[in-house]
């Protein structure tokens, strides 16, 4: 599934009234997982811009999709909700992560980076923390939003990566049987959570 929308039930308590107040519209949260190259890459089938190439295709592709949703939603007299790009971008650097967002400004779309707590376009080519690596190979996983708030007062945001546990005790003893290696068990992509704090006014 590419996209869902989901829409806070805010009558038994269970959100705050500054979330339920700003996503009353709801979220679309949108799947993303661009190019990896693999096998085309290891026999050098494609040099670095093509693979970009394909990585920016993709997303644009995706920013068409939602673009399209949010035409539906106009044409049905629907307030858009916020839209929640989430997954694997494939993309180590800050600098290949601006790339493959560019095609956002031909939607009218100006997107909110949580990991740098303001609009992704401020990224420097060089700037994602360290802490925040998903990857052996820097930082692959990302969330990017484009925020239609009822307020323009943006959450604060806080993002970390959770470290896959290890397969065994300090005693090295096993502690989950029946797993022989990590690839087996777990994935080499370590989890990302993203936390947004909404302020009551």
């Amino acid at each position: 599934m590419t996209t869902v929308q989901l829409t806070p039930k805010c009558a038994g308590g269970f959100w705050s009234d500054a979330v339920c107040n700003e996503f009353k519209h709801g979220l679309r949260i949108v799947s993303v997982h661009l190019f990896a190259g693999g096998k085309w890459i290891q026999k050098k089938v494609l040099n670095y811009e093509q693979i970009l190439q394909r990585r920016r295709f993709q997303m644009r592709a995706l920013f068409h999709l939602i673009d399209h949703w949010n035409h539906v939603d106009r044409q049905s007299g629907e307030e858009l909700p916020s839209s929640v790009y989430v997954g694997d971008f494939n993309t180590p650097k800050a600098s290949e992560l601006l790339e493959v967002l560019g095609a956002a400004e031909d939607y009218g779309v100006n997107l909110w980076c949580p990991l740098v707590k303001g609009y992704c376009k401020t990224l420097a080519s060089d700037s994602l923390p360290q802490e925040l690596k998903s990857h052996a190979k820097g930082h692959l996983d990302h969330v990017v939003m484009d925020m239609h708030l009822q307020s323009q007062s943006f959450p604060v945001a806080t993002s970390k990566v959770i470290k896959q546990p290890s397969l065994s005790d300090r005693l090295l003893r096993e502690k989950y049987p029946g797993c022989k290696s990590m690839s087996s068990c777990q994935s080499d992509h370590s989890p990302m959570l993203v936390q947004l704090l909404m302020e009551t006014k």
